[in-house]
This record gives C-alpha cells, structure tokens and sequence, in this order.
C-alpha cells in the first residue's frame, strides 16, 4: 500500500475504542479508515507528499486513536480526539452542531491536516486539507483531495 515506517506504527485501537469515538463524534467512520487505522495507527511515512491547492503537501504523521490517549505522554499529541479538541472551533462552520464533521486524520507539515469531511455525505465523506492558516472560528477553510477514503488510499 504505502511506505510507512514499521517502527512507528502503534498498535491497533480495540473495536470499542473506534465505537466510543464513533457515538462521540457522531459520525461512522469509513471501513477503508477503519482497515487502514488498524494496520497503520500514528505511522510515519517515509517521504509522502500528496496535492492540495494546487500544491505539493508533505505528510508527517498519520493520526492515532490510542485506546487511553490521556496516558500517552509521546503518542498523545497525535490522538485524533486530542487534536480535534486543540482546534475544533475552527473545524465547524456550525455553532448549533452536535458532533464532529471534519475528522482529522493525518498531520500534514506546516500545522495543516487531512481530514475526513462529512459535510456532504455522512455516509462516505470526502477527503480535504484543513488549512490553518486560513481558517478561524467557525470558518475552517479546506481543499479537496480525494472524493472518498478508499480514492486517497489509492492514491498513496
């Protein structure tokens, strides 16, 4: 699939980890995320660029879902909830929301991410960059990458 460094890939999260995230957030998550989270959980790849805005954009980290994040010291800061907790007033564009829309999913270089966008289609959500620069409370600014999980994946 992709060259991921095997050292860094943490173990997978249990299923009842992914179902608490799920009814937390309000979302279901793709199984091509779910497969890939499994075999690849907080991996770093080994020089992974990919499109957006026209630009090339290096990916640092895959994000991780850890089974307890808020003992994990080193892995932590890459939890998938602890990142969308640091920023999440600027990944709705929807006060009134209940759950989470943008999903966070890979840390891009420069403080950008790639997320999983169920704006449109909960059941099969895009796949955009987040751009920190641009977005602010209540108004995330974001650019398409793939049109589901499974064409990302395809394209790494």
């Amino acid at each position: 699939m992709m060259n991921i460094k095997r050292e860094t890939i943490l173990p997978p999260p249990s299923a009842k980890r992914v179902k608490e995230f799920e009814s937390f957030h309000r979302v279901k998550l793709p199984m091509e995320f779910i497969d890939f989270i499994n075999s690849s959980n907080g991996g770093r790849p080994n020089k992974l660029v990919i499109e957006a805005d026209s630009e090339d954009r290096l990916i640092e980290q895959f994000l991780c879902l850890l089974d307890d994040p808020r003992n994990e010291a080193v892995h932590g800061q890459y939890e998938i909830s602890v990142v969308i907790a640091q920023i999440e007033d600027r990944l709705t564009d929807d006060e009134e929301q209940i759950g989470t829309t943008l999903i966070p999913f890979a840390a891009i270089f420069g403080g950008d991410f790639l997320c999983m966008d169920f704006r449109q289609q909960k059941d099969d959500p895009s796949i955009v960059l987040w751009d920190h620069n641009e977005s602010d409370e209540l108004e995330p600014v974001t650019y398409s990458v793939a049109d589901s999980m499974g064409a990302f994946l395809s394209m790494l």
